[in-house]
């Protein structure tokens, strides 16, 4: 898998004598050329046949179960792939505690994989250490990212609930990224 710009694109390597034949399928529904959408190509990598799936303008719609079927006389082998984007379950929850001075940001999502949490102020990645601790876990079928502000003070002439906070959700499968974006306005 990996991502070319807007594009998805699924490869298949395999070896087999004689050739294969490849068949696509989404969600159980066969997969055929479409101009503009999707597009299928062949080719050989030595002793190796490879199989290209490339999805254009890869959407929302287009997120699901993804199957390749390689067969010949000898037999068959399945790829199944699965993508899915990280679903955030909730809105996040923001919480001052020690008398104002530390603030603790939750953050609850859905995905098959542990995701990379980018926390952002003010356009700038925030980095753990000193003041600041983020930590993740795994509770039931959710992922909790947690971010903890030490020392809460002014900053640029308001308090910590007149922030605001972007997070970005990234889940990395092989070279795949993808990303959910929200804002959260604190009050």
């Amino acid at each position: 898998m990996a991502m070319d710009g807007k594009n998805l694109i699924l490869t298949c390597r395999c070896t087999g004598d004689p050739a294969p034949n490849f068949v696509w399928s989404f969600n159980g529904k066969a997969v055929a050329d479409k101009a503009n959408k999707c597009e299928m190509v062949d080719s050989m990598d030595g002793a190796i046949f490879v199989r290209i799936l490339k999805l254009m303008a890869f959407a929302e719609t287009d997120y699901g179960h993804y199957k390749l079927v390689a067969t010949n006389a000898s037999g068959e082998a399945i790829s199944n792939m699965i993508i899915n984007p990280p679903k955030l379950t909730g809105k996040p929850v923001v919480k001052q505690v020690d008398n104002n001075k530390r603030a603790v940001f939750e953050l609850k999502y859905q995905s098959l994989v542990k995701c990379n949490i980018i926390w952002m102020f003010n356009g700038q990645e925030i980095k753990p250490g000193g003041r600041i601790f983020m930590d993740q876990a795994h509770e039931d079928d959710n992922y909790v990212a947690v971010l903890e502000i030490d020392g809460v003070r002014m900053h640029s002439f308001f308090w910590l609930p007149a922030w605001t906070v972007q997070y970005i959700l990234q889940a990395s499968l092989n070279i795949v990224q993808v990303l959910a974006q929200a804002l959260q306005q604190l009050n």
